[in-house]
């Protein structure tokens, strides 16, 4: 997101996928996770995203990029759990919605009312408990919720959300849409996968 005139990290996802069991494992990293990162007094996350944002060219690749070396770094440090993260994808605001809207609505429950306005930042969220198919414009809405129990519960919707986006991509009916998604995707996405690679994902 754009807070105080700099780029924020929103939403930080680790995932990994098996293409031959059609499974996704998510790891949620709250974004104000502290860090220790020497380089600046900023140790939120989020807040380093925005540095390494400012001071690489203002560059999304380079700054994904470092996020994820810095991740691997400092968050998985065991033997447990050291593990190389080889790909990144960065979508901002609007390219999330346009990735929605192109994919198509997505089923989503609703389980708890979610409402909230913020006039100054010009976002008013109004969900009641049910079933909803959500396009791009609600899709952001829901996913940057936060309920009383904060970033804990946002990333429980995060992930509710991403398994129903995961879904929908891997049916027949989208996967015959994806070279206009990737098309619609390209101004705003910004990854180090391939075309192929993606395909081959999927």
């Amino acid at each position: 997101d754009f807070v105080d005139n700099a780029v924020h990290s929103d939403t930080i996802l680790i995932i990994s996928y098996s293409t031959k069991n059609k499974v996704f494992d998510i790891v949620s990293i709250p974004r104000d996770s502290y860090i220790d990162f020497t380089d600046t007094r900023f140790r939120k996350l989020t807040e380093v995203y925005a540095y390494l944002y400012k001071h690489n060219r203002k560059d999304k690749h380079l700054a994904a990029k470092k996020l994820v070396e810095l991740i691997e770094q400092k968050i998985f440090v065991s033997e447990e759990l050291k593990f190389n993260i080889p790909y990144y994808i960065v979508i901002n605001y609007e390219g999330f919605k346009k990735l929605i809207d192109t994919i198509g609505k997505i089923k989503i429950y609703v389980s708890e009312p979610m409402h909230y306005d913020d006039n100054a930042g010009k976002l008013h969220i109004h969900f009641d408990v049910g079933e909803y198919l959500m396009e791009g414009e609600s899709a952001l809405k829901f996913v940057r919720y936060r309920c009383s129990r904060g970033d804990i519960g946002r990333i429980g919707r995060q992930q509710q959300f991403f398994n129903s986006v995961m879904r929908e991509l891997i049916s027949p009916k989208t996967i015959i849409k994806l070279p206009s998604i990737l098309l619609n995707a390209r101004e705003s996405v910004y990854t180090n996968l391939t075309f192929w690679e993606i395909i081959n994902l999927l």
